[in-house]
């Protein structure tokens, strides 16, 4: 605020918000009071059979993280050593490890300035022979 009480502070750009409804309240609640012993992969057996049935799919499988389904996504493809990966350069650290982890090479390329994602004309430059994958990462909901 200025003396004229009037907000001069720039607009605060949100990039992350929570999305918890009291549905995702209740199921965390009752996974606390019911989730252990025999009963400790019910929520993750319901998920993958609704997922595998609203993929129309025969298998589905959920992770602790999007490093692990990176990881299991990267080994699927035969992703390997020497082979090159790009990726947006302003990624969080768990989108290159999985890369490295398979002994590639992760390929900074730049992002859009209006939505921190991925250049596709940056990606496009930077494919050579050795590029086996581009992973575009939806960066704070935007796609």
């Amino acid at each position: 605020m200025n003396n004229s009480g009037i907000n001069t502070a720039p607009p605060r750009v949100p990039y992350t918000r929570p999305s918890i409804t009291e549905l995702e309240v209740r199921y965390a609640a009752d996974a606390a009071r019911n989730g252990w012993g025999p009963h400790c992969y019910d929520y993750i057996h319901k998920f993958e059979a609704a997922f595998r049935a609203h993929l129309d799919v025969t298998h589905a499988i959920s992770t602790s993280s999007c490093t692990g389904a990176l990881q299991m996504g990267l080994a699927a493809l035969g992703i390997s050593q020497g082979d090159e990966v790009i990726l947006a350069d302003i990624n969080w650290i768990a989108t290159a490890a999985p890369i490295i982890h398979r002994g590639a090479v992760p390929v900074l390329v730049d992002v859009l300035a209006d939505s921190w994602c991925i250049d596709p004309d940056a990606a496009e430059a930077a494919v050579t022979p050795r590029t086996k994958a581009i992973v575009a990462t939806h960066l704070y909901g935007n796609l």
